[in-house]
């Protein structure tokens, strides 16, 4: 809660930008294609809510009004919200801007925010990640596209509706970081609620359709306006929250004399200067430092943040980044001589995948990630540190102590055209089950394992997984 007479600069310090982004010095096109997808979500079974159809009409027909090609989608399934964002991300390509709105009811289950259909079933913590979105796909579609601007706006920072069935008390969302390019807004703090308004919108929404139609004002402009005007009428209890980063200019309601409707121009590219740590760390909040030290990504400018606020909310994280960059770089793998034949190593990759199965059944997350490279294609979520999928893998254990995997077909192995790396794909039989709730859930899953040999140790370099049938017992 933010206090005291300065209040107004304190809320402009928490809405600074962070994260980075790499534009190409050709200026974009303008005016650019606009595409959104605007989402309501109400009439859940167990905890409706009023806004969210009222709340995506009215922002959907205000986006019609600026230029943008609206979808919507009202009170939709999980599998009219999977096929609505796919079929938005495939119109998104490099000379268009994209829009993504979300109202309804969002929760954050380890670390992770999942948008919920109306028609989701969800008995507890273990079945959201099958019965509900995660935020993070829709992240990765964006990036995925590969266009100049996106825009994410989540008006779903409700209380959990299904909090007495969850072993974790987790209120709103998660704090996520936006891929380059991509300006997140979510209607309050990382781990505070907004509530449902009383009248026709609920707060969020009406203050941001006010702040639309404020001529000239750039995208983060709106956003912090929306911000101000959102703390100030509810006294300081709900205080919005931006993500991301843009080095050009999007101008959602240009003013006279901006040159078009959608203005997104890059600065003049200019010689990198060596970087510069004296910031005045004193004179700045703790959100502010910390997102300087992001920025500058050194393990100097983590120990300043440090050195300010050791026990801050960013503390953990920033040792977390400072281990890592001390650490010492992977011995590189041994010169691979080119071979005449392409044959895979059968029965090496086979002995190694039913390790992984091994380690995978052991419930260990040291045990299983032992035999991961320090980087990886992770799911859907790009490339991650070695730490971030021992504190994933971490958390599927605590939730599933008890799991078995087992090899129903043999793998299918391909070569990638890298020395030493291979893919494999299988089936397996999966059956998890947590003793706490004396729930499980069992089914079969496609996996797909891209693994290299380095050092003469074959280790994990991607992952993936599709499940094809679940049975909740």
């Amino acid at each position: 809660m933010m206090e005291g007479t300065n209040m107004k600069s304190r809320i402009l310090g928490l809405l600074v930008i962070v994260g980075c982004i790499g534009f190409t010095s050709v200026p974009f096109a303008s005016p650019q294609p606009r595409i959104a997808l605007v989402v309501g979500n109400a009439a859940y079974k167990d905890a409706p809510l009023r806004n969210p159809v009222n709340d995506a009409n009215d922002f959907g027909a205000r986006l019609r009004r600026l230029g943008f090609d609206v979808s919507l989608l009202l009170d939709a399934d999980r599998r009219k919200l999977k096929e609505g964002i796919r079929d938005f991300s495939r119109k998104l390509n490099k000379d268009t801007v994209g829009l993504f709105y979300f109202a309804g009811h969002g929760i954050e289950v380890s670390g992770n925010n999942y948008l919920i259909p109306v028609n989701a079933d969800i008995q507890g913590e273990a079945d959201v990640e099958y019965e509900a979105i995660n935020a993070g796909r829709l992240l990765s579609e964006l990036k995925q596209a590969n266009n100049g601007l996106n825009l994410v706006v989540l008006d779903a920072c409700r209380n959990n509706p299904y909090a007495r069935s969850f072993r974790s008390a987790s209120r709103g969302l998660a704090r996520m970081d936006a891929p380059a390019g991509t300006l997140i807004l979510y209607a309050t703090q990382p781990g505070d609620v907004a509530q449902d308004g009383q009248g026709r919108n609920g707060l969020f929404t009406e203050k941001l359709l006010k702040s639309l139609d404020t001529p000239g004002l750039k995208a983060e402009e709106v956003f912090k306006q929306t911000a101000l005007d959102v703390n100030s009428a509810s006294a300081g209890k709900q205080i919005p929250w931006q993500e991301g980063v843009i080095l050009g200019h999007f101008y959602f309601n240009p003013a006279s004399g901006q040159g078009g409707s959608t203005t997104v121009s890059p600065p003049p590219v200019q010689e990198s200067a060596p970087p510069q740590y004296n910031v005045d760390v004193e004179r700045l909040t703790e959100l502010e430092v910390w997102n300087w030290a992001k920025e500058k990504d050194t393990t100097e400018s983590y120990r300043q943040y440090l050195n300010q606020y050791p026990s801050g909310q960013f503390a953990t994280m920033a040792r977390l980044n400072i281990k890592e960059k001390q650490q010492p770089p992977p011995a590189p793998a041994p010169p691979v001589v080119p071979e005449q034949t392409t044959s895979i190593p059968e029965n090496d990759v086979m002995a190694f995948i039913e390790q992984l199965l091994v380690r995978l059944n052991s419930g260990s997350a040291d045990t299983l990630i032992a035999i991961y490279a320090d980087q990886v294609d992770y799911f859907d979520r790009g490339f991650v540190s070695k730490s971030y999928i021992l504190r994933d893998k971490a958390g599927y254990f605590k939730r599933w102590p008890s799991a078995q995997n087992r090899l129903i077909d043999r793998p299918s192995l391909y070569t990638t055209g890298i020395p030493g790396e291979v893919t494999a794909t299988f089936t397996t039989e999966f059956n998890v089950y947590s003793p706490s709730t004396r729930k499980g859930v069992s089914g079969t899953a496609n996996n797909t394992f891209k693994i290299r040999k380095m050092g003469g140790q074959w280790y994990v370099v991607a992952e993936k997984q599709n499940v094809l049938t679940r049975r909740k017992y």
